[in-house]
């Protein structure tokens, strides 16, 4: 997920804080803060009529243009309308846990199970779609490998159950795998954290965005602006973003209260 700033405990540094510091952040953050008035920008701008005089070039304010438009864009109107699920998520006891307490095995090995869960119901129920993804220019790296190491690497090999999500239309999976992909940029930073608590475990989940180029992220805004060309294509990728992000919510609550204590204590 691309983490935002929480409104957690100003005592404890967030999520959002420690990627910024660790320059993840795109630089595109800086320019789109009117996400909910920059779709009424286009829509209020008056038609020119044919053979009408254009203002002349001084007089167009070219700044605040640019940068309503921009706010327009659906990677970042994306990001702004989900803020307040975004944070629900950081504000998870789980997700603190992962920063401010030390992890023991049992409970990092439940954690990675939730996530083993979640990104297999979501792959099957998407994989034709999902493999069509090439043909556009994006390839998706199933996580279910990764997962599946790391659990191995801790000792839990049981078979992980696959959960039944509700029917969505094949265009809004972009909603989610927004929310997906963008998740590697917080993961980062959770790995290197890890790696100070279990050395000897690869990691290998939260590490999976170490190995992308760093234009990575912005390439697949590009095409997830170009697929979500409309204002129907763009109200479905919304829904299923926010779903999306309620169901990593549901994931973290989930845990049995013994697990999220026990993250706390040592291994």
């Amino acid at each position: 997920m691309e983490f935002r700033r929480s409104r957690m405990s100003l005592r404890a540094p967030t999520l959002a804080g420690l990627i910024e510091a660790d320059g993840v952040v795109s630089r595109q953050r800086r320019n789109a803060a009117r996400a909910s008035t920059a779709l009424r920008f286009l829509q209020d701008q008056p038609a020119v009529s044919p053979g009408a005089a254009m203002p002349a070039a001084g007089h167009l304010p070219v700044s605040s243009m640019k940068s309503d438009i921009t706010a327009c864009l659906p990677h970042v109107v994306l990001r702004e309308q989900t803020r307040v699920e975004h944070e629900r998520v950081e504000a998870t006891a789980a997700m603190r846990h992962l920063f401010h307490d030390p992890l023991n095995v049992s409970s990092y090995a439940q954690l990675l199970r939730r996530y083993l869960e979640l990104h297999a119901a979501w792959e099957n129920r998407h994989a034709t779609w999902l493999r069509g993804l090439v043909a556009v220019g994006w390839t998706y790296e199933s996580r279910l490998p990764a997962l599946e190491c790391d659990l191995e690497s801790l000792g839990d090999v049981s078979e992980a159950p696959v959960r039944k999500f509700e029917s969505v239309a094949t265009l809004s999976a972009w909603g989610a795998l927004y929310v997906i992909e963008g998740s590697l940029l917080g993961g980062q930073v959770i790995a290197r954290h890890l790696a100070g608590r279990f050395p000897a475990h690869p990691h290998r989940f939260f590490n999976l965005g170490s190995h992308r180029p760093a234009h990575a992220w912005k390439d697949f805004q590009i095409l997830l602006d170009a697929a979500l060309a409309s204002p129907g294509d763009m109200r479905s990728a919304l829904s299923q973003a926010k779903e999306t992000f309620a169901l990593f919510q549901t994931m973290f609550e989930a845990l049995p209260a013994n697990d999220r204590d026990g993250c706390i204590a040592q291994a």
